[in-house]
């Protein structure tokens, strides 16, 4: 079976889970922009991938970063900084990624490698970070 190429975004391009996907998007014949908060650390990206500057917790800075887009690949992080900085990227970040896409038609996946199911396992109890 054909797959059709999607206009893919993927949201913490740079992290350690995004520029996988970035590069995995990539590969399979999607078109694929990159959206981080700091575009100068998007230096190993292929050739052909779009590289545009956002942040989930600044609205205002979403909107062209969605125009044309497909579908959406989430891996935020809020980098093990607490509990407010956790609502903020998880909850209001989010909150903003859905209000940018607002009524289109897009894909959206979620990726993290943090246990936001096991509240009591070691992340969790050093940091807060779910608690909120």
């Amino acid at each position: 079976m054909d797959r059709v190429p999607f206009n893919v975004l993927v949201i913490g391009a740079t992290g350690s889970i995004g520029r996988l996907v970035v590069q995995e998007a990539f590969r399979q014949g999607h078109t694929v922009r990159a959206l981080t908060r700091n575009p100068s650390r998007a230096t190993r990206f292929p050739a052909g991938v779009e590289v545009v500057g956002g942040d989930v917790t600044r609205p205002e800075t979403l909107a062209p970063a969605f125009e044309g887009i497909d579908a959406v690949v989430l891996t935020v992080n809020a980098d093990g900084h607490g509990k407010e900085a956790s609502e903020a990227v998880y909850y209001g970040g989010i909150r903003s990624v859905l209000s940018a896409i607002g009524g289109r038609d897009v894909r959206v996946a979620l990726m993290t490698t943090i246990g936001i199911t096991e509240r009591l396992g070691s992340y969790n109890q050093t940091n807060q970070g779910h608690d909120w």
